[in-house]
């Protein structure tokens, strides 16, 4: 578990409380999550937040101060790869009061960031008038027809295209039908879903 942390007294005479946020993965650490650069975010509510880019493996960092006056806090952090991507996602709402955290830490559990997906299709059939179902199938394999829909949209066979925005990364496949007798339009793809990307999957039907 890694730590930044901030002291020091304010301009009102207060004493300033310690601010500090640790930040954690479900597993292994930033080498292990190639992850480089901590990116932290925070500030009261209705005022503009400060940030600072930390190496993620810091053990020390000066990131601000809480007042001693009573507030809400947002705090967020992302963890980037060496290309400066968000990998990792994570953050916290606190009420602080006139001890603020007590000298705690704010604890942030870094998870991967989903992906974002899009699925595109052409050569819409004439007589096709139902919509178009496409889901996103929690199988690595086309074959599995027993496989569950981790979720599910639909469009128009005219729109060629439905979004998604917000998917775990994994290795999944992106199953496009009518469900209809006439014509059955079936396709699937297999995709593997990397974290904080965008990915298209292209059916040509």
């Amino acid at each position: 578990m890694l730590v930044g942390a901030a002291g020091c007294s304010s301009s009102s005479g207060q004493e300033a409380l310690d601010f500090k946020v640790t930040w954690s993965f479900e597993a292994g650490d930033c080498a292990a999550n190639a992850v480089e650069t901590v990116w932290v975010t925070w500030g009261r509510s209705g005022q503009a937040p400060t940030d600072a880019r930390l190496d993620c493996t810091s053990a020390d960092a000066l990131l601000g101060e809480f007042s001693a006056e009573p507030a809400s806090y947002a705090v967020s952090v992302a963890g980037l790869d060496a290309a400066k991507v968000e990998r990792f996602v994570g953050g916290a709402t606190l009420d602080v009061g006139a001890r603020g955290t007590f000298g705690r830490p704010v604890d942030i559990a870094l998870r991967p960031k989903p992906a974002q997906l899009t699925v595109n299709w052409n050569g819409c059939p004439r007589d096709v008038v139902l919509p178009y179902f496409v889901a996103i199938l929690d199988t690595p394999s086309t074959t599995d027809q027993g496989a569950a829909k981790l979720t599910e949209a639909q469009a128009s066979c005219a729109a060629n295209t439905v979004s998604f925005g917000a998917v775990p990364p994994g290795r999944f496949v992106v199953d496009l039908a009518t469900r209809a007798l006439t014509p059955d339009v079936q396709a699937r793809k297999p995709i593997t879903l990397v974290a904080g990307e965008q990915f298209t999957v292209e059916f040509d039907l």
